[in-house]
């Protein structure tokens, strides 16, 4: 793919690299969500906690909770309770079973409440006043519900099972009682308690109930402690539970259904203006192809940055004559050898005339001691004597010299110069565009690196890239976010698929994963650019394994051949290989300057020097509102609540 990147990186780079947080972040917050757990229980206790049940043979259980709290510090307004919808739990045939159900009428009897839902998968009621605060001591809430369990999903077995209280409170809780009002006679010797959801820890023999009639009465001793969720388990005969609601809806299935088809569509789409064209053989070029500057054959190239096409043009200028460089303790001055405002004074060098060129843009009083300053204004005003012996003139104006207000013209004002791309005459008229000497440094590049983008862009992007399949690709970009976040909703929010079809979850995931893999792989080339890429490629793959002879034979063609050459070498990421096969670095055709073209460490210092202004720019929180504690909740099959 051919392109630059913005201050180092592409947009594609970017894309690849937001899909990968944003799959990343929902995947920790899922995980996150399963096993969260809560903190201590915040300036309270649960001293009671009843809960009633009364089941219908249709599975739905209408419940009452009282829960006796002892608030032991002040400032506390209420409690929430959280009320999962799905609940995972293990049947006695010891698979594990994931159901969801449906709450209904929740309210809290004689206080004010609210009732939301959290995390996509939880009710939460939220009882109490936010301007009134509860008294300290004893405080008895009542909580009813609907609990809708939805059809029996066991085979060959019925089996009633309920996560009593909830298994995250962050205290203990004592005094817990339970009353289950079942619609037909039970065996009292089929009944369990457990502590978790999967079986592991029965704890009957520390929970006294008797069974009246078709109610089970049952009270956890005192002698254990109780600090989560009470499970109930009553084996039943097929049978016993008849009807149900389908607590399962569609629509996760037909989003994950839509990325299905979208993948299939977008395959479609690439093979027509994806895919890439036939490549186009590979030839040797001993020079850049088409007549490409250094920046046009980097962005053919691909993954080089605007700053690194700009080094390479303002090394390319240098070799064309146009300016120089010049090195002084690690800082770069470059010089316009072609200014287009000076004053010509001729002094006598060996007898004959010496241009000297003055800058005359630069203010003359800047910065200068009296002396310096009077001579600028002779100079400026023409009024420097034409017998000045030359050493004088250049022993009185020093500083002058050193501090780039003028400089001397080494004959190049005669050389016909060649002419500058697009590119080229952005960063040289960039540069000059106050002063004809620039001190790398203090000059912002801000503005001259994005013009070479935007020429790049202007110029060369659909004649390389396919306009059609570079517009679809920008759309399978969007397309592809936008399924991401359907199946983030689908997979948080929605979460409908009945467990056996969550397959479907899984299936549409990888169909959102290819079709950023589509929107990576869509953009080709024209007919053009697969011409230009073959070239290009061919130009670098000379620049590596050129034998000696074939090189000695271009310079002396062309004495300038290994400066001309060496911007291209820069942006194709060969130029150590290119300078190691110079046995000695000839001289330039123009006065260069004195940076040392052969030292990376000048590179680096040239690179290090110039400055990029232009300023970009680019936060999700969320509270449980309120009070003292922390959100909490535990798992999302999982209950249990807190204060604030």
């Amino acid at each position: 793919m051919s392109g630059i990147k913005k201050d180092g990186t592409n947009k594609t780079g970017i894309l690849i690299a937001i899909a990968i947080t944003w799959i990343l972040m929902i995947v920790f917050i899922r995980l996150t969500d399963k096993n969260q757990s809560q903190g201590q229980a915040d300036g309270f206790t649960i001293y009671s906690y009843n809960v009633v049940l009364d089941v219908g043979k249709d599975n739905v259980v209408d419940v009452t909770e009282t829960i006796g709290i002892n608030f032991y510090e002040k400032g506390h307004h209420g409690i929430y309770k959280y009320i999962p919808t799905w609940l995972e739990y293990t049947g006695k045939d010891g698979k594990k079973i994931k159901r969801k159900s449906k709450i209904t009428d929740l309210v809290a009897i004689g206080e004010n409440y609210i009732v939301d839902n959290v995390s996509g998968d939880k009710k939460r009621i939220k009882i109490g006043d936010s301007s009134v605060t509860v008294p300290t001591g004893l405080h008895t809430y009542k909580i009813k519900y609907k609990y809708n369990m939805g059809k029996d999903p066991f085979k060959n077995f019925d089996e009633f099972i309920f996560h009593t209280y909830g298994d995250f409170w962050g205290t203990e809780i004592k005094n817990a009682s339970l009353q289950i009002n079942m619609p037909d006679s039970i065996d009292a010797n089929k009944i369990t308690f457990w502590s978790d959801k999967y079986k592991k820890n029965n704890i009957t023999d520390f929970v006294e109930y008797n069974v009246i009639g078709n109610s089970i009465y049952a009270r956890v001793k005192n002698t254990y402690r109780l600090d989560r969720s009470l499970t109930v388990d009553i084996d039943l005969p097929e049978g016993y539970f008849v009807g149900g609601s389908n607590n399962y809806g569609v629509i996760s299935f037909i989003i994950s259904l839509i990325i299905i088809i979208s993948v299939i569509k977008m395959y479609l789409v690439w093979r027509k203006v994806g895919k890439n064209y036939s490549k186009v053989p590979q030839t040797v070029e001993f020079y850049p192809p088409d007549n490409m500057d250094a920046a046009q054959v980097g962005y053919v190239y691909g993954r080089q940055t605007s700053k690194k096409l700009t080094i390479a043009l303002i090394v390319q200028l240098a070799s064309k004559g146009y300016i120089k460089i010049d090195e002084k303790d690690e800082k770069i001055r470059i010089i316009n050898l072609k200014p287009k405002t000076s004053l010509k004074i001729e002094c006598i060098k060996d007898e004959k005339p010496v241009t000297i060129k003055i800058n005359k843009l630069r203010d003359a009083n800047s910065k200068l001691n009296k002396t310096n300053k009077k001579l600028m204004e002779e100079i400026l005003e023409g009024k420097l004597p034409n017998d000045m012996d030359y050493n004088e003139f250049l022993e009185k104006s020093s500083k002058l010299l050193e501090k780039g207000y003028i400089y001397i013209d080494n004959g190049n004002e005669n050389v016909i110069l060649k002419d500058l791309t697009d590119t080229e005459d952005i960063v040289y008229k960039g540069m000059f565009l106050v002063n004809d000497v620039v001190d790398l440094e203090k000059k912002s590049f801000g503005s001259i690196f994005k013009k070479v983008e935007d020429s790049l862009e202007n110029n060369l992007k659909n004649k390389i890239m396919d306009e059609e399949s570079n517009k679809t690709k920008n759309l399978s970009w969007l397309w592809s976010f936008i399924s991401l976040g359907m199946w983030t909703i689908s997979f948080f929010k929605i979460e409908d698929l009945s467990p056996n079809y969550s397959y479907w979850y899984s299936i549409s995931f990888v169909g959102v994963i290819i079709l950023f893999l589509f929107s990576i792989i869509m953009g080709r080339k024209t007919t053009y650019g697969e011409e230009m890429t073959a070239k290009v490629n061919g130009f670098r793959e000379y620049l590596i394994k050129a034998e000696k002879e074939q090189i000695d034979l271009l310079v002396e063609k062309n004495a300038n051949y290994f400066y001309d050459i060496l911007p291209y070498t820069y942006v194709l990421d060969v130029s150590k290989k290119w300078m190691k096969k110079f046995e000695e670095i000839p001289t330039p055709k123009y006065d260069m300057g004195n940076f040392d073209y052969c030292s990376w460490k000048s590179w680096d210092t040239m690179s290090d020097s110039m400055h990029y202004s232009l300023s970009s720019g680019s936060g999700r929180s969320s509270s449980c509102g309120g009070g003292h504690s922390s959100c909490g909740g535990g798992c999302s099959s999982c209950g249990g609540g807190g204060s604030w």
